[in-house]
């Protein structure tokens, strides 16, 4: 959550906002080659739409790992665990994908260290909970 918030932090300033200067704008464009986004719109929302993902990434990871917590010991439901795995797991896989997507991009562009860098945590959270 950490890396996550200190992402975000680094991007809120005009030039990330900015579809002419945002290197998000770019890593897409890099991405999708001649399927890329000309729209101008769509463009100044996909800055915006990555410093959402960032912050609101952690904090359901947060809330799903606390509500497992919470639940646990009062209802010990097995249906409760299964639900909350299934999410995990879902926002794991969800949050591979996004990192693996950012890391494609040639350099400059490319990300990979920080994708790298929460590649063991994705991980982590693909285990079954009994290892």
């Amino acid at each position: 959550a950490m890396l996550y918030g200190s992402a975000a932090l680094a991007k809120l300033n005009d030039a990330w906002f900015d579809p002419s200067t945002s290197c998000c704008v770019q890593m897409a464009i890099a991405m999708l080659g001649p399927f890329a986004p000309t729209w101008r719109p769509l463009l100044r929302a996909l800055p915006v739409s990555a410093v959402a993902f960032e912050v609101g990434f952690p904090l359901l990871l947060i809330a799903a790992v606390g509500c497992g917590r919470s639940t646990q010991a009062a209802a010990a439901s097995p249906r409760a665990a299964a639900a909350r795995s299934a999410i995990l797991r879902g926002l794991m896989i969800g949050g591979s994908a996004f990192h693996a997507a950012i890391a494609l991009p040639p350099p400059p562009l490319s990300v990979y260290p920080f994708s790298m860098l929460m590649a063991p945590f994705y991980i982590l959270g693909l285990l079954p909970d009994e290892v």
